[in-house]
């Protein structure tokens, strides 16, 4: 992807320069991985019952947070192509990263915390690449986009580990891509 990014962000003008590079990585990482090594744990559920509060409190915190520090209350409404295309991305990234990343080193740690600690490491390098798309910034820079997927991937592997479920973290990490998204599309910054 260290290679992608530029070449793509040389070639396609953001955003969709942007989409290209998730589109990629889609399908030479997460559908691949998502379907042949996650079998089918754990489980895929977003219910309220039995459910403790604190993850549902998490997992919807999570994008409202993002979105006010993103910015999106105070997004241009006005390009409605950019808008739908934040919410795509995000509806479809959100959920494929956490059946790639949480579900597929949950099913195959064996409880192991350590083992879903590398995926949460290289969930968090995933990002790096994305720093090198020419002409965008990141609002907090590189400390800002890493140290939020390591944070934001902390609290879903703990939702997923409390669960055993990557439904709430799917939900949130949606609803973040959203929230991030839209202010991102329309400014090339976030």
């Amino acid at each position: 992807m260290s290679a992608a990014v530029p070449a793509a962000s040389a070639a396609v003008a953001f955003p969709y320069g942007y989409v290209c590079i998730l589109a990629i990585y889609w399908i030479i990482y997460c559908i691949p991985v998502a379907v042949g090594c996650a079998g089918d744990h754990p489980k895929v559920t977003v219910r309220l019952s039995g459910v403790r509060w604190p993850v549902i409190a998490a997992a919807l915190a999570l994008p409202c947070l993002v979105a006010i520090g993103a910015g999106t209350p105070g997004a241009r409404f006005g390009d409605i192509e950019l808008i739908l295309l934040a919410i795509a991305v995000g509806a479809i990234n959100g959920p494929l990263e956490e059946f790639a990343w949480r579900r597929t080193y949950r099913s195959n740690a064996y409880g192991s915390w350590r083992f879903e600690a590398v995926g949460l490491v290289m969930f968090t390098l995933w990002h790096v690449p994305l720093l090198l798309f020419s002409g965008v910034s990141y609002e907090f820079g590189a400390l800002g986009l890493l140290g939020g997927a390591f944070f934001m991937g902390f609290v879903w592997l703990m939702m997923t580990r409390a669960t055993n479920s990557v439904g709430w973290p799917a939900v949130s990490h949606a609803l973040v891509n959203i929230g991030a998204f839209i202010p991102f599309f329309q400014t090339g910054s976030t």
